[in-house]
């Protein structure tokens, strides 16, 4: 196993969970299952205290467009995806390929 392309691909596989870990979060706490309040680079995110019940509101609207930059225009379950894969895979394509060099010596 080459050791510093394992821990190369391990950050670029690593990078891709976060996104995608992030994302899940956001899904599930502020968009209430919503796969699109997902993408945090678009979101407005906010908590609320409810002063009478003491309940803990969570909301997010969408940023206006104005607001939108080149950041914001990128998909994070798509960008965690392949952050995700891209890692695994160029992983795999050196072992893959270490292997065949092996054999032919």
């Amino acid at each position: 196993m080459n050791k510093p392309v394992a821990f190369v691909c391990g950050c670029i596989s690593a990078v891709g969970l976060l996104i995608l870990g992030t994302s899940l979060y956001y899904s599930i706490v502020y968009g209430h299952g919503s796969m699109d309040a997902g993408v945090f680079t678009r979101h407005v995110y906010w908590t609320k205290h409810d002063p009478a019940t003491g309940a803990i509101e969570r909301d997010h609207a969408e940023l206006p467009t104005a607001e939108v930059t080149l950041l914001a225009a990128v998909d994070t379950w798509f960008a965690g995806t392949v952050f995700l894969v891209g890692g695994i895979a160029i992983y795999v394509f050196e072992c893959t390929y270490r292997d065949k060099n092996r054999a032919a010596y």
